[in-house]
């Protein structure tokens, strides 16, 4: 017959198949979205643009045979594709030419079907195609079509090398649907195709679907005797036909699982309720539930120990040192994979830890606003004197958020701010109301039966909270609102006023107090002494006889004061003029302030290492000396500033003395946060799990030990000049910010060590701000 002949299948096809969605017969896009019950829920889908026919026309003249037949049928790849023709429809065939040459045509088709619901049930699908010729010139019960697996490359375009992807394998692919025999092809309507089981499974919910039709003889390399100009197939209506109402679909039948609203249950099994418990124990837990257990969160007092235990048993260990003794709450929470949760009965139990002999002392100095830089022998004689023959003095130390509040939390917690939450010196993101001080070195050292004193500054916004105690503390002498003279002390529960008088100066009664905490503990148990005068923090009032001490010294100018070309700077700096010679007069009238005021500072460390001698503890006792942030001295524009990432801001005094150590300098990157670590390290006490630091004797032992090298730093505020920002900062001399407004920043400090230049921009520099532009979403998540 001629190949024109109606009942011929026409040579060419049309293939663009848009990607038009059918729910519940209406058009997405076009329509209301639908609505989906848990009962039989319908979608149509329209083919993506990737579809068509792909062909294998022998030579010629190769004759009509079965060693063609075969040939052309196991063929890797075709030699004619066709998935763009808008006028013709497309072929799935096998025949021989007039001019003897044999002839198979794949037809492939492929719906986005992933607006299907991820927890849709298929219970039926169907592939519709408008049938417009068809041959069956050898009816020999081979001549059907039907639905395989589609495996072409992609799904916008086809090629020849798609030839033998039609189904999982060439000759008797698996078959996806019911046959339909050529015979039963009704002409000028659509013709369905139902995927059986198998072909449900290529059904996907989160991607493509991607199908094959194939002829029968094709599909099972059965010659049938083709003579020449015989053919059997059919024409498929393919959506490049614009206009048409003809485009194929395919119709997905599904159900939605009932929402599951039953919540687990959950028991702890151990310990018990009204147990004591002592050190280190496991708390177990029960928990089934009617669909799957997704995890067990354990919690002690309502705050969260350890994380979620997401496999059976469900279990947790429990170092009860970091709480105190007495009573406490154990409960467990269950949640399943529908995010139902139930909380377990309460579990009372009573921690009773005795005191642990023989404990190291511990003395933590902490200064308030002092520079990395006022630490030489010029600035603090005594400090060197008593305590630098025998402290490794981290060259590389740093307060990971530059403020008061913020980096004595994490001393405290041995966290990052976004963890502790305290951003601020004040509400609503930050003061002394929004620490959690459940969880601290205190509570920790306290439980180890240490005898523990805070003297001096506790966080900003104590004054909230006076005159209670936080936990962990047995002596407390704490500033309602720190001052030098004229000031009020929370002392165990009572206020007392402070005057003028040169005995009133705080520095001066809090180092007494400290000397006095130490002399007072009874020799057979050991101290923690947290010493935190004001000093030098703004307005740095010297005491009386240090007024002058520093007259004359030479004023500060380093290449970035008062910085003259800050157009590369973000706003917040290019917003700033540059310093009047007023305000020049007031930053260096506060760097001498300040250098002055560190004098008693200076030698209440003495004093304080005197009496440490005096009470037969100096030989078992570690010091730790830190500075809660940097300031600016007339950088960058700005004085008296210390919320900024610049260098002079985020770096940090950190001196750390052991008995017998022989003093070194250690430029290993350290920060606010390994303060708690190092502290529980040397006490032998195992600190809660949430801990981002790690402790300083790994490198202080072994200079050679594997260690850090980058650290997070992370400012958050409310309203101030500064926006938010987070950095990484790496121990090769790199720093990248970026800024809640999008600006950005990136300095080599090794080239450019007062940071003039930001080099955001330059290419030399784009591997190194994209490594660590990298890091920062871990750091942020750690």
């Amino acid at each position: 017959m001629h190949p024109d002949t109606d009942r011929r299948p026409k040579p060419h096809h049309y293939i663009l198949f848009f990607a038009v969605v059918l729910i519940s017969a209406i058009l997405l896009g076009g329509g209301a979205a639908p609505h989906l019950t848990q009962g039989a829920n319908t979608t149509i889908f329209y083919p993506t643009a990737g579809d068509g026919r792909v062909q294998y026309l022998a030579l010629s003249g190769s004759g009509c045979n079965s060693t063609q037949f075969n040939t052309v049928q196991g063929a890797a790849s075709g030699n004619s594709v066709d998935f763009t023709s808008a006028t013709r429809p497309g072929l799935i065939s096998s025949g021989c030419t007039g001019g003897l040459a044999v002839r198979i045509t794949r037809g492939f088709l492929a719906f986005d079907t992933s607006p299907l619901p991820d927890n849709a049930i298929i219970t039926a699908a169907t592939i519709n195609v408008f049938v417009p010729s068809k041959a069956n010139d050898v009816d020999d019960g081979n001549d059907f079509a039907v639905v395989v697996q589609g495996r072409q490359a992609s799904t916008n375009s086809l090629s020849n090398s798609d030839y033998n992807k039609a189904g999982n394998q060439v000759t008797a692919a698996t078959e996806l649907s019911d046959r339909l025999d050529l015979t039963a092809l009704a002409l000028n309507q659509y013709n369905t195709w139902s995927l059986n089981g198998t072909g449900l499974g290529f059904v996907s919910l989160t991607g493509v679907s991607k199908f094959a039709l194939r002829e029968g003889h094709d599909l099972l390399k059965a010659w049938p005797s083709y003579a020449p100009d015989q053919f059997n197939g059919f024409a498929a209506a393919m959506s490049e036909q614009t206009g048409t109402t003809q485009d194929p679909y395919l119709e997905v039948t599904y159900t939605l699982p009932s929402p599951d609203i039953t919540p687990p249950t959950v028991n702890i099994t151990s310990p018990t309720d009204g147990a004591t418990v002592s050190g280190v124990i496991t708390v177990d837990a029960s928990a089934s539930d009617n669909v799957a257990v997704a995890g067990v969160q354990f919690y002690v007092d309502a705050a969260e120990l350890g994380l979620e235990d997401t496999t059976s048993p469900y279990e947790v260990s429990f170092n009860t040192f970091t709480v105190l003794n007495g009573s406490h709450l154990l409960t467990a929470v269950a949640r399943d994979t529908s995010n139902n949760t139930t909380t377990s009965t309460a579990v009372n139990v009573t921690v009773t830890n005795q005191p642990q002999a023989n404990l190291p002392n511990v003395v933590l100095i902490v200064s308030d606003d002092q520079r990395w830089d006022t630490v030489s022998y010029s600035y603090m004689p005594v400090l060197n004197s008593v305590l630098g023959p025998e402290s490794v003095k981290f060259g590389n130390a740093f307060d990971t958020t530059p403020l008061c509040c913020p980096s004595r939390s994490s001393i405290l917690t041995g966290q990052y701010t976004h963890n502790h939450g305290v951003w601020e010196n004040s509400g609503p993101i930050g003061g002394a109301d929004k620490f959690n001080d459940s969880s601290t070195i205190a509570t920790w050292l306290k439980q180890a039966g240490y005898r523990t004193g805070l003297y001096g500054k506790y966080m900003n916004g104590y004054n909230l909270l006076a005159p209670s105690t936080p936990l962990g503390w047995d002596e407390w002498h704490t500033f309602l609102d720190a001052g030098y003279y004229n000031y009020q002390l929370v002392e165990n529960g009572v206020t007392n006023s402070y005057g003028g008088a040169s005995s009133d100066y705080s520095t001066t009664v809090l180092e007494n107090k400290a000397v006095s905490f130490i002399n007072s503990t009874p020799q057979n148990q050991s101290l923690f002494l947290y010493y935190a005068p004001f000093t030098p923090h703004s307005p740095a009032t010297p005491a009386l006889q240090d007024i002058g001490s520093f007259t004359g010294i030479s004023p500060w100018r380093p290449l970035s004061f008062n910085e003259a070309n800050v157009s590369d700077k973000p706003a917040w700096v290019r917003n700033r003029a540059k310093l009047t010679s007023t305000e020049i007069a007031k930053s260096d009238a506060l760097r001498q302030s300040q250098l002055e005021s560190l004098q008693s500072f200076d030698r209440s460390i003495g004093n304080i290492v005197n009496a440490l001698q005096s009470a037969g503890r100096l030989n078992n006792t570690m010091i730790i000396f830190i500075s809660d942030n940097g300031l600016l001295w007339g950088e960058h524009r700005f004085y008296n500033i210390k919320r900024c990432p610049y260098e002079e801001c985020i770096r940090a005094i950190l001196w750390v003395r052991l008995p017998g150590q022989v003093g070194r300098t250690e430029n290993a990157l350290a920060l606010n946060i390994d303060i708690a670590p190092t502290i529980a390290a040397y006490t032998g006490i195992t600190p809660p799990p949430l801990i981002n630091g790690v402790s300083l004797l790994n490198i202080i032992n072994d200079p050679n030990a594997l260690w850090r090298s980058d650290f997070l730093v992370e400012y958050k505020h409310t309203s101030q000049v500064i926006p938010d920002f987070n950095a990484v900062r790496d121990n090769q001399g790199h720093i990248y910010i970026e800024y809640a407004t999008g600006e950005k920043e990136f300095y080599n400090l090794n080239l450019d060590p007062y940071q003039l230049t930001n080099s955001i921009n330059d290419t030399t520099y784009t591997s190194i701000i994209s490594a660590l532009k990298a890091r920062l979403p871990a750091l942020k998540a750690e």
